[in-house]
This record gives structure tokens, C-alpha cells and sequence, in this order.
């Protein structure tokens, strides 16, 4: 009885590993990401993975600039199939500066956390945000806002 159970054991250690990490292999993503049918400036884009058991199917994230976002650039990329995208947009990038003394005026955001559902096959997929997001706040209203995809 004792050596099924070390059987058991050593079986699920091998099958599962020891913790510390998805064995699944990430894919980069590029693409277009457009707001009202015009280029995003400056924004991140987030890719929630939708699979089954999601601690097996890692998310991703890219930043968005003039209306194009590459994972391989400055994010994570991720595994294809059903993903909840959520994308921030501001109308132009935030001034950044080394002196944290310095006074620089934040830019508003266009909409925060404006999110849909669809498939993602890598290596390429484009985002189009329909003008009715604009406004839009996940953090503020606690809500998903949601499209239907074509």
C-alpha cells in the first residue's frame, strides 16, 4: 500500500513539477490597436487568458504606441485561444521626467481597462476600440465593459 502511494506522489511530481512556473510556451503578438478607427497613441493592452484552468495558460501585456504593440518589444507574450483583452488609451504619452521635483501635467486617459472578449492566434492581432468606449473606467465602476465581436 505504501508504494502506491509513493508511486502517486512521485507520478503527480513529475506530471505537475514543483511549482515556480507555467511549463507552457509563450507566443509574441503584434498588431494594430485603434480607437474610433484611428491609431491609439499611447496606451497597454493586457491579454487575460479565458482557458480552462488559467494557472496553465499564461496572460500577456504590450504598450501600445502610434496605433501598434509588439509583446517581443516590452511585454509578455502568451498562448493562443480565448483571451479577455483589456486596453488603456491616453491621447498622448505621459512626459516623463528624472527630476521628481519637477511639476508635469498628467494626461488624462481616453478610457481605462476597456475590455471584450476573442480568440488570439499569434503571431498577429489587431485591436479595435469602437468610440463608445471613450469615457470608459474598469477602475472606477468595478464593471467589465463588453462588445459583442464580429
Amino acid at each position: 500500500m505504501n508504494s502506491i502511494k509513493v508511486i502517486i506522489s512521485l507520478s503527480a511530481f513529475f506530471i505537475y513539477g514543483c511549482g515556480g512556473g507555467s511549463s507552457v510556451e509563450r507566443n509574441d503578438v503584434s498588431g494594430a490597436a485603434t480607437f474610433d478607427g484611428k491609431p491609439i497613441v499611447f496606451g497597454e493592452v493586457s491579454f487575460i487568458a479565458k482557458h480552462g484552468d488559467e494557472t496553465d495558460a499564461p496572460s500577456g501585456r504590450a504598450t501600445i504606441e502610434n496605433g501598434k504593440f509588439d509583446t517581443a518589444n516590452d511585454g509578455q507574450g502568451l498562448v493562443g485561444g480565448p483571451h479577455e483583452i483589456r486596453v488603456t488609451a491616453y491621447p498622448s504619452k505621459p512626459v516623463h521626467s528624472e527630476d521628481e521635483t519637477e511639476k508635469v501635467e498628467a494626461v488624462e486617459p481616453i478610457f481605462v481597462g476597456y475590455s471584450y472578449e476573442t480568440d488570439i492566434e499569434p503571431p498577429t492581432f489587431d485591436i479595435e476600440i469602437p468610440a463608445e468606449a471613450e469615457g470608459y473606467n474598469y477602475v472606477e465602476t468595478g464593471k467589465k465593459q463588453r462588445r459583442n465581436d464580429p
